[in-house]
């Protein structure tokens, strides 16, 4: 049987620290909006809908550990890859709206 700790505490109105079995991190943002910063220096972006148990978080990767990956321009009928994070920053600028609305009013 595994044992596992989670504390959280709010520090201020957008600002909560939490402290785990694996270490301390940092999150600022609305609630359903965050940007998270743990111990060893990994960083999230997260958003969702209160309550109803939509999330979607993505880990930001620092531009100097990218893969340089070399891009071919389409030839003919072929169409450039479809980017699968507009959705995660939709929801994620969606969700950072509605909580600086909430904020405001």
């Amino acid at each position: 049987m595994a044992f596992k700790f989670r504390q959280a505490m709010k520090i201020a109105p957008c600002l909560r620290l939490n402290v785990t079995h694996r270490g301390v991190s940092a999150r600022v943002g609305p609630k359903g909006a965050g940007y998270t910063v743990n111990a060893s220096g990994k960083q999230h972006i997260s958003a969702g809908i209160p309550g109803s148990g939509i999330h979607v978080s993505e880990q930001i990767v620092p531009a100097r550990n990218r893969r340089k990956v070399q891009w071919e321009e389409p030839t003919g009928e072929e169409a450039p890859p479809p980017s699968g994070n507009k959705l995660a920053y939709t929801l994620i600028g969606l969700a950072v709206i509605g909580g600086l609305v909430w904020l405001l009013f």
